[in-house]
């Protein structure tokens, strides 16, 4: 926890915006709107990206529908704008979560050595090549602390990460299992709250706050089960100065959301 954040809480309970799956710039553009809508007037002072911010479908190996193909360009200046966005909200710290849609992807492309050279040309000057997703997403500039996919960040006594190996409508419970404690996970694009507990009279609280993609780009799932599981939406917390986490889930529907009792919609 920074100064600035420590100062924070300190005073108040510190607000947290928690931003799942986006997959840009197949995201859903009217979901993401709602989203920097009700940021804006609830003004996060922590931001943390769940993972798979970037969908990368340049760089993956299966084949993508011709009428939904991006060039390589495209998506890093669309994830560098929507980043933007996010620094104009001013948080007093920001966490990127890699995923294994862009941190993964982008590693196992680069592990290709003849391919390499088509990244090389979006590198800033002087970048290793090797993990360049804080690169070509300008973190470092951005003051972004980055966590690389299959690792998790500590937020407090919360635990948070991509995923912790499994998929499903119960993942979130197999990742509070996991750390034993409170988690918030992304991945799984659907939308989930479990508090369980343990015999030694424990609570442990597991969320997954659904994604930001867009149903009709989402070429690699059926499209009647992607509008039957996945949840648009996102997810608030609060921390308090004995470093625990609050979280509330933000369901997205008919193009409305609630957050703190007021209700945005576009």
């Amino acid at each position: 926890m920074n100064k600035q954040l420590k100062s924070i809480v300190n005073k108040r309970l510190a607000k947290i915006l928690f931003v799942p799956d986006t997959h840009a710039p197949m995201h859903c553009k009217k979901s993401w709107k709602l989203m920097m809508t009700a940021m804006k007037d609830w003004k996060p002072d922590v931001i943390c990206v769940l993972g798979d911010f970037v969908d990368f479908s340049t760089i993956s190996f299966h084949e993508q529908p011709i009428y939904k193909k991006f060039t390589l360009k495209q998506e890093l200046n669309c994830a560098n704008q929507l980043l933007d966005q996010l620094d104009s909200l001013k948080p007093a710290s920001a966490i990127y979560i890699g995923g294994n849609h862009d941190a993964a992807r982008m590693d196992r492309f680069l592990a290709q050595e003849s391919l390499r050279d088509k990244i090389i040309p979006f590198l800033e000057s002087g970048a290793l090549i090797f993990n360049p997703l804080p690169n070509l997403l300008h973190l470092d500039k951005r003051g972004w602390e980055f966590v690389q996919y299959k690792d998790y960040y500590k937020l407090g006594k919360l635990y948070v990460t991509h995923d912790v190996g499994k998929a499903g409508q119960n993942a979130n419970i197999d990742a509070s299992n996991t750390f034993q404690s409170n988690a918030v996970i992304g991945h799984t694009h659907r939308m989930s709250y479990a508090v369980t507990g343990t015999a030694r009279g424990e609570t442990h609280v597991g969320a997954m706050f659904g994604w930001l993609g867009s149903a009709e780009a989402a070429a690699y799932a059926f499209r009647g089960r992607v509008e039957k599981d996945w949840v648009n939406g996102f997810g608030v917390g609060y921390l308090d100065k004995d470093e625990s986490v609050y979280l509330v889930p933000v369901p997205i529907f008919k193009n409305r959301c609630m957050v703190e009792g007021k209700i945005y919609k576009l």
